[in-house]
């Protein structure tokens, strides 16, 4: 059976992770003393994942799965492996209903941004919703028959009102090509990576069967 790219990354073994915005980031001083800031490019996620994974079949799991990845020649689905959901929620959503009725997958019934896309209003959610600093919201769309992705980190806290609906500030803002029509979720979202060639490197297996290695990976945005 052919592996289906992009794809999830390992659920088991990860020590340690980093997942932080990168941005290409220049001042522009002035004569009279003030400082400019210039940004190059759309910020980026940047991940690394450190193991030891003990037990050899998930030692085999992760030799596997960077292997097929051919260093940064295929996407997989990147995101922070201790939040994949709001704090207030860590367990998922599994009985939380909708301020409107209905059962509360995660997803957003309608989302909009503020002019400099970094306040997102999202509608649909159980009543008095909360977020705080560190929750994510992803977006997901396809194009040409491919899965596309953004990420969005929160960086406030908010409750929703009684009918569901709350606004966030978030950051990096969202990227301009993410398409109306994209949905916006709250459970597991992610986003596009490839490994960094040369800065993933796994260590030999012990006689416990455990393995080291650190895993690095950059954010790539697709329309």
């Amino acid at each position: 059976m052919a592996i289906i790219f992009p794809r999830a990354m390992p659920l088991a073994g990860v020590t340690k992770e980093s997942f932080e915005i990168q941005r290409t980031d220049y001042l522009s001083p002035e004569a009279v003393g003030r400082l400019g800031g210039i940004s190059a490019g759309f910020p980026l996620w940047g991940a690394e994942w450190d193991l030891p994974t003990s037990g050899e079949e998930r030692a085999d799991e992760w030799r596997a799965w960077i292997s097929a990845q051919r260093g940064p020649g295929k996407l997989f689905f990147g995101s922070e492996q201790a939040r994949p959901y709001p704090r207030a929620y860590a367990d998922g959503f599994g009985g939380t209903v909708r301020a409107g009725g209905g059962a509360f997958d995660g997803k957003a019934v309608t989302w909009a941004v503020n002019g400099t896309r970094d306040v997102l209003n999202l509608t649909g959610l159980p009543a008095a919703f909360a977020l705080t600093w560190g929750d994510y919201v992803g977006f997901q769309w396809v194009t040409l028959g491919q899965p596309r992705r953004a990420l969005a980190r929160c960086v406030e806290k908010a409750t929703g009102s009684g009918g569901g609906a709350i606004a966030v500030t978030f950051e990096p803002p969202l990227f301009p090509m993410v398409p109306a029509d994209a949905v916006a979720t709250l459970a597991r979202p992610d986003c596009l990576m490839k490994l960094l060639p040369g800065e993933t490197q796994l260590g030999g297996k012990t006689r416990q069967t455990a393995i080291t290695g650190s895993i690095k990976a950059l954010q790539q945005l697709l329309p």
